[in-house]
């Protein structure tokens, strides 16, 4: 794991991604193709050490509400998230600007499912529910 200053943390479609790389290793994971120019190995997790600030002042500046997208790139819950709680204060953040969420997970339990169904999508409608449940760590 290392941490980097980001310059942005909104795409130009609100996609949000708190974390480069992950540890999870499935094979079918584009994010590892080298069009995504990561200068260290996949599994070197990069933190993007000023996402949250970042994200407080981009949604401070959105004349409208919008859908917040994440997963995309790096599951939002890979074990080091238990560390940081970047996903659980950046939910916190979205929240307060009544803006929502769409994310896409990975199921924690891979033994049991086809790698179709591993990855899931996942729509929050009550974050600070959702933040507060056990559910977040699942």
């Amino acid at each position: 794991m290392h941490y980097v200053k980001a310059k942005g943390i909104l795409s130009s479609h609100n996609g949000m991604n708190l974390y480069r790389g992950c540890t999870h290793g499935c094979i079918y994971c584009d994010s590892r193709s080298s069009c995504y120019r990561m200068d260290h190995s996949f599994e070197d997790i990069e933190v993007k050490e000023n996402a949250l600030e970042l994200l407080e002042d981009a949604l401070r500046r959105k004349r409208k509400r919008c859908m917040i997208g994440t997963g995309s790139m790096s599951d939002p819950y890979i074990p080091l998230e238990l560390k940081t709680e970047y996903t659980r204060k950046a939910l916190l953040i979205i929240e307060k600007y009544g803006c929502g969420v769409a994310a896409l997970i990975i199921h924690p339990d891979h033994s049991t499912l086809s790698p179709k169904e591993r990855v899931r999508p996942l729509y929050i409608s009550s974050i600070a529910r959702f933040c507060q449940s056990k559910a977040y760590y699942r």
